[in-house]
């Protein structure tokens, strides 16, 4: 009855009201629903015990998992509650920020995924507390994320601390704040929790540039592809074959294409490193040291691989642009 209250207490003809959120605790949730596929049964496991259910994607991109055969949970994260009292013409934005002032997420209604409805009266919004996830890849055989399960590239969740949500409509803004609480059954500090976070961070942040530099790879060996095809030139085609015999090796190392299965196919680099995620954030308490050692190592290989794709570029490609230029080829026709 919180909202009623607050409602009764602070809507008096504005045009938006934020209410105030509870204070939300943060703890490790255990298992996983099961992928999402429309149509079909999902087959989830939490903590040894199976689970059925049955999903759907909300109109605002939320996922909703009705469970067949378990009790379902309240909603998990910071539920924002907020009244509108017209439709705006514009989109609504609900952005969350750190105490100090740093956005932490964003939303808005006429993004995609998941994003807050803009419908006159009580609208309901909710953050799992995640920063942003990493970059996707597509292309590959088996899985459009490259053999991984979408929850491998989530971003981490917030540390305990106080945090600012922002509601923007129409040139009109509130904000409230709140306090994200440990789990009361951890023995986990503040600190060991921010180094948790703050590896958390940095292998997201890898996952996105090995992927990022995927999709370039893939671009730049399409394009020369294109290129050797419309030039009547050996020379040139066979500048272009080597250049993509190169990108295909650089690739391999960066991720599998061909499958998500390591038992068929080894692992790319992108998929070593989003193990990782999984692992660390596993339980909240501090990362031990042997996974701070195997970031380093993947970093460093991840790291060769995106510098050699740069050396394509600049020497490999750079010239294979001059001998299109040469051959006087035509940009359309």
């Amino acid at each position: 009855l919180t909202v009623l209250h607050q409602l009764a207490d602070e809507v008096s003809g504005s045009a938006l009201t934020l209410l105030a959120p509870r204070t939300v605790e943060r703890f490790t949730r255990e298992g996983r629903p099961g992928d999402y596929t429309a149509g079909y049964k999902a087959y989830g496991r939490f903590g040894g015990m199976m689970a059925t259910s049955i999903q759907k994607t909300r109109e605002n991109g939320e996922l909703e998992v009705r469970f067949l055969d378990a009790g379902s949970n309240p909603p998990y994260g910071a539920v924002i509650h907020y009244w509108l009292q017209t439709a705006p013409e514009g989109a609504v934005t609900v952005t969350f920020k750190d105490a100090d002032g740093n956005e932490v997420r964003s939303f808005t209604s006429s993004g995609s995924g998941q994003r807050p409805t803009a419908k006159a009266g009580m609208n309901r919004f909710v953050w799992n507390l995640r920063r942003p996830s990493a970059a996707s890849v597509a292309g590959s055989l088996s899985s459009p994320l490259g053999g991984l399960t979408p929850d491998a590239l989530f971003g981490p969740v917030v540390v305990p601390g106080t945090y600012t949500v922002e509601l923007t409509a129409d040139g009109q803004s509130q904000s409230q704040t709140f306090e994200v609480v440990a789990d009361s059954r951890i023995s986990a500090s503040q600190e060991d929790l921010q180094v948790q976070h703050d590896l958390l961070i940095e292998i997201r942040d890898q996952v996105s540039k090995v992927h990022q530099s995927v999709e370039r790879l893939r671009t730049l060996r399409d394009q020369v592809g294109s290129w050797a095809a419309r030039v009547d030139d050996d020379g040139v085609k066979q500048q272009a074959s080597e250049i993509r015999e190169t990108l295909d090796t650089i690739e391999l190392e960066l991720i599998q294409p061909q499958a998500g299965d390591p038992r068929v196919f080894p692992s790319g680099v992108n998929e070593k490193l989003a193990s990782l995620t999984g692992m660390i954030a596993n339980a909240d308490s501090r990362p031990a040291a042997q996974y701070f050692e195997v970031f380093a190592k993947l970093r460093e290989e991840s790291d060769a691989q995106v510098a050699a794709l740069q050396s394509v570029v600049d020497n490999q490609i750079a010239a294979f642009n001059k001998a299109v230029l040469a051959a006087g080829v035509q940009p359309v026709g």
